[in-house]
């Protein structure tokens, strides 16, 4: 707490300065979140400059309420979340997610994996173990959940993408019994090219997952405590599903890998929910930059109107 409080003294006093100095016209940000970004949308705010924030990363009860004047979403089901923790509509923008326009423009072209057949099944772990400081209990539940999983499934072939922060050091704790039986991919392999190499996607919160389904595979949220549905509600709303146990899971995954209807269906309702989740595909920068052009002409207007009076 001292250093969140010590950081978020500095960052009010470079914040402070840089905006005197700039006087920009409008503010964007991933958050404003104490004490860093939340210090930049102060100082803007005492300074009447405009302060959008574009969500990065799943909806929790952290994101309201929020200091900014407006608040981008990616889609409706993400809007309707702010709304039920009680964010007003009139500060919320249904804009869409830029990071997704080249996976949205590229899903057409994207294949299947096939169904059936002797090849092992491929099932890649998005991992996000950076998390685990700040909800030790659902990665201790993760953890269990992994080393169960592996050891009932050892026909499957298990690949891992490290979030761009973490290392492999979660895995090594596992043991080398569980630890030897995962593939890592390489750091700089892409998002896409780790999921076009697997069958079936598993996480237990990453947004990388909310991607992967764009891309057209079935995924797998696991394991479905509480708190993980919490953090992850996508499966209660057609986007993949739940998996509370290494059987449940292999249950699943054995179905999605050898049951073509089974697999159609699943992606169907993933289809469906992206829909649902993300407004503009293909385009949502766009209409971001849009946004900001109007924003940006609107606080010029006004130091105008306020300087002839």
């Amino acid at each position: 707490m001292v250093r969140a409080l010590a950081n978020s003294v500095q960052s009010s006093s470079v914040f402070e300065r840089l905006l005197d100095c700039w006087s920009p016209s409008c503010v964007i940000s991933t958050s404003d979140f104490f004490p860093l970004e939340h210090q930049l949308c102060c100082q803007a705010s005492q300074r009447r400059i405009p302060f959008l924030v574009i969500q990065h990363g799943i909806i929790g009860d952290f994101w309201w309420p929020f200091l900014a004047d407006l608040c981008c979403l990616w889609g409706n089901a993400h809007a309707d979340q702010m709304l039920h923790l009680g964010a007003p509509p009139e500060r919320l923008a249904v804009l869409g997610m830029p990071a997704t326009d080249e996976i949205f423009r590229r899903a057409g072209t994207v294949q299947d994996r096939p169904v059936g057949g002797s090849r092992q099944p491929v099932c890649l772990i998005l991992s996000q173990t950076h998390g685990r400081n700040s909800e030790p209990e659902v990665f201790v539940r993760f953890r269990q959940f992994l080393v169960q999983a592996v050891n009932l499934m050892p026909s499957v072939t298990w690949k891992v993408k490290l979030h761009p922060v973490e290392d492999d050091s979660f895995y090594r704790m596992m043991g080398n019994d569980t630890y030897g039986r995962l593939t890592f991919h390489p750091k700089q392999i892409s998002l896409n090219e780790a999921v076009n190499d697997a069958d079936v996607v598993t996480t237990v919160c990453s947004t990388a997952g909310l991607e992967s389904m764009i891309m057209g595979r079935p995924l797998i949220v696991a394991p479905a405590t509480p708190r993980v549905q919490e953090l992850a509600s996508w499966p209660a709303a057609g986007g993949g599903t739940y998996a509370c146990s290494a059987e449940d899971f292999q249950v699943q995954l054995t179905k999605l890998v050898s049951d073509r209807d089974h697999r159609a269906k699943q992606l169907n309702r993933q289809r469906a929910f992206l829909a649902k989740s993300f407004a503009n595909p293909g385009h949502a920068a766009e209409r971001i930059v849009d946004l900001l052009e109007r924003y940006s002409d609107g606080h010029r207007g006004a130091e105008v109107q306020a300087h002839a009076s």
